[in-house]
């Protein structure tokens, strides 16, 4: 974390980490953005938080698989970090900072993103829906798009992962 990264002297990372955590803030906090961003930017926010989170502003912790097509998507502003928080909690294996991969395609009128988190096997198997905390996501899913959405968890051979589903719109 920012404090350990501190006391060991190491200067450049916890500037830059403090940078990263400034960002994210103001993105969480302010009332003048807007409740939808384009998907890029939510990428860099998610890459922002997970290097925080980590407590390595030089770790690769995010894998982003989205076509150029896809990255002026609106989606709701700070959903990934969100998600990403609640589900790598809950799948962290022990061994440090999650690997996380983002997926997202247009399919016809409907954005699919997908996150995936690297976890055991046993701990994909038992989760459930409302172990992790999804609840507020699904409230502001259903506010922003009603029907028009979705948000499951999934388990994967190697993990676990969040598919939401909303209208696709581009900024």
């Amino acid at each position: 974390d920012i404090s350990t990264l501190a006391n060991q002297g190491q200067q450049k990372p916890v500037i830059d980490m403090l940078g990263r955590l400034s960002e994210v803030l103001r993105a969480a906090l302010s009332d003048q953005r807007p409740e939808e961003i384009p998907l890029k930017q939510e990428l860099t926010l998610l890459d922002g938080y997970m290097k925080i989170d980590s407590g390595s502003a030089s770790r690769d912790d995010v894998q982003v698989e989205v076509p150029p097509d896809v990255m002026n998507a609106l989606v709701p502003r700070m959903i990934l970090p969100t998600i990403a928080e609640r589900v790598v909690r809950n799948g962290k294996n022990g061994h440090g900072a999650a690997a996380i991969t983002v997926r997202a395609a247009r399919e016809d009128e409907t954005l699919r993103l997908e996150l995936t988190v690297a976890a055991d096997q046993h701990a994909a198997r038992e989760w459930r829906q409302d172990e992790i905390g999804l609840d507020g996501t699904r409230e502001q899913l259903q506010r922003l798009y009603g029907p028009s959405q979705s948000i499951e968890l999934s388990p994967r051979d190697a993990g676990v992962a969040a598919v939401m589903t909303i209208p696709f719109r581009e900024a």
